[in-house]
C-alpha cells in the first residue's frame, strides 16, 4: 500500500511540473512575446546588466565593465544623467532604495552611494566570493531585503545548496541572513522542462503588486516566477529574437515591466510589457 501511495504522489507531482510550463504562458500576468515598446539604447550601453526604477519614467541601469550609473528618461527616450561610483569592475545589479542606490560586483563586492553625491562611495561586507557569481540584485519592499543572485556556487557559510539560490540582505538591521531565502532546485527544473536546460540567474525583481519574485536566465533564456511560499509556479520560455541576452530586470510601481538585453557590438535593448492585472493567476 505503502509503495502504491509512493509512486501515485511521485506520478501526480511529475505530471504537474510537466505542465507548469505550458500553463505559465496563461498564468503570468505580461505578453511576453509583444511588448508595448522597445527602447534602443546608445552603443555604450550594449551590456546593461542590471536596471531599477530610478524615479517617475526614469530607469538607472548599470554597464557590465563600468562603476557608471545611467538614468534613462522614458518620455524623451535617452540618457539623461551619468554618476561615476567606481572604476572598473564585474558590476552585476542596481537598486535604488529610498535616497540611496546599491550596487554589487559579481565577486559579492556592495556599494551604497547617492547620485547627487558623486564619489561618497560606502562599502558594505558580504558573505560572497568569485565563486558565488553574483548576477542580480533585487529590493523587496515588503520585507526591506536586498536579494542576491548567484549564478555560481549556492553554498554559502553553513548551508549547502544542490542548485542556485538567492539569498538576503535585512536593511532594518544591516545583517545578512544566513539561510537562503529563495532556492532553485536542479531536479524541479529538470522535470519542467528537460536535462539540458541551465537555468542560470541573470536578473531578479519582485513585483511591486503581487509581490512575487521574479528571475531571469540569460543561459536559456527564461523568467521564472515565484509565489510568496517561496514555490516556483511558472517557468516562461523567452525568445532569442525579444531577448539575446536577457540581463536586467524591474517593475513600474503600476506593475509594468522592464527587461534589458545585451547585443555584442550594438546598444542594449529594453523591452517594456503592459501589466495585464485580469490575467494573473
Amino acid at each position: 500500500m505503502f509503495t502504491f501511495l509512493m509512486k501515485r504522489t511521485l506520478s501526480y507531482l511529475f505530471f504537474f511540473f510537466l505542465t507548469l510550463v505550458v500553463q505559465a504562458q496563461k498564468g503570468i500576468p505580461y505578453d511576453l512575446k509583444n511588448p508595448i515598446d522597445i527602447l534602443s539604447l546608445p552603443k555604450y550601453l550594449e551590456e546593461v546588466s542590471g536596471l531599477t526604477y530610478y524615479s517617475k519614467e526614469v530607469l538607472a541601469m548599470l554597464n557590465d565593465e563600468k562603476g557608471n550609473l545611467y538614468l534613462y528618461d522614458l518620455r524623451q527616450k535617452e540618457i539623461i544623467n551619468k554618476a561615476r561610483f567606481k572604476g572598473k569592475g564585474d558590476f552585476e545589479g542596481i537598486e535604488r532604495v529610498d535616497d540611496h542606490i546599491y550596487a554589487v560586483k559579481s565577486n559579492g563586492d556592495l556599494y551604497r552611494f547617492q547620485v547627487e553625491k558623486e564619489g561618497v562611495v560606502e562599502e558594505i561586507e558580504t558573505p560572497f566570493d568569485d565563486s558565488h557569481d553574483i548576477e542580480g540584485l533585487a529590493y523587496d519592499p515588503f520585507k526591506h531585503q536586498l536579494l542576491f543572485a548567484l549564478k555560481g556556487s549556492g553554498d554559502v557559510g553553513n548551508f549547502d545548496v544542490k542548485g542556485k539560490a538567492i539569498y538576503a540582505y535585512d536593511l532594518v538591521n544591516a545583517v545578512f541572513i544566513e539561510a537562503p531565502e529563495f532556492v532553485i532546485l536542479n531536479k524541479e527544473l529538470e522535470d519542467l522542462v528537460d536535462d539540458d536546460f541551465d537555468f542560470r540567474p541573470s536578473g531578479l525583481a519582485v513585483h511591486p503588486i503581487s509581490k512575487e519574485l521574479y528571475v531571469l536566465s540569460a543561459s536559456d533564456r527564461a523568467l521564472l516566477r515565484f509565489d510568496l511560499d517561496g514555490r516556483p509556479i511558472s517557468l516562461n520560455l523567452l525568445s532569442k529574437k525579444h531577448f539575446p541576452q536577457p540581463e536586467g530586470i524591474t517593475f513600474s510601481p503600476s506593475g509594468k515591466l522592464f527587461i534589458s538585453s545585451e547585443r555584442k557590438g550594438k546598444g542594449g535593448t529594453i523591452l517594456v510589457f503592459e501589466y495585464q492585472r485580469n490575467n494573473h493567476q
